[in-house]
């Protein structure tokens, strides 16, 4: 269903650039030491999760998330364990892209959150001249979700047009993952760092 278009972009443009321009928050070692994981989520209201907001919008968020990878970091440098940092951008659902670290037991449940890369499909070429962007390495990955074999037969008519395959969970239970549209995950070379795997 598609909807009105997003009137007084100028205003919300300028929002936007006052925002992304603001430090990222820093990390909360103490929630990171609990939970062992932290994240950034990017606010882009008035465009909904499933939008994929114009051009210039995207273009900031995409530069904040890499100036705070950088930021997250340096503050990681002193941190007594390995971590996995990664700048995740998704498309279509450009509003759920992200900043994340995970440690311990999370860096295996969050390493295996990426599928097998893809390799014919690099980073768009509109987020590619954005500073610190090309200081990151890159991996394209499908961005898939888990359908029970019932909640697919209900919307079969709409899964079914994507891309698709069966599944077997490790419980057994037969799954169908359906492909919702790419990620790109970039993180620091790995000549770069010893402790990001």
């Amino acid at each position: 269903m598609n909807r009105k278009k997003t009137r007084g972009f100028s205003r919300h443009l300028r929002s936007h650039q006052l925002r992304a321009a603001a430090p990222i928050t820093p990390i909360n070692f103490t929630a990171l030491d609990r939970y062992l994981y932290d994240y950034e989520n990017l606010g882009l209201a008035p465009w909904r999760v499933s939008e994929k907001p114009p051009y210039p919008i995207r273009r900031l968020w995409v530069a904040h998330l890499v100036a705070g990878f950088f930021s997250w970091q340096r503050s990681l440098q002193s941190y007594r364990q390995d971590y996995l940092l990664a700048v995740i951008i998704k498309e279509p659902d450009f509003a759920d892209s992200r900043l994340r670290v995970v440690v311990g037991e999370q860096k295996t449940r969050y390493g295996n959150d990426f599928p097998d890369p893809v390799d014919t499909l690099p980073l768009p070429q509109e987020y590619r001249d954005i500073v610190g962007v090309n200081d990151l390495e890159w991996t394209t990955h499908r961005q898939l979700c888990a359908y029970r074999m019932d909640d697919f037969e209900e919307q079969r008519a709409w899964l079914a047009r994507r891309s698709h395959w069966p599944y077997q969970d490790v419980d057994g239970e037969q799954l169908v993952l359906v492909q919702h549209g790419w990620m790109w995950v970039g993180r620091a070379p790995m000549a770069a760092s010893t402790l990001v795997p």
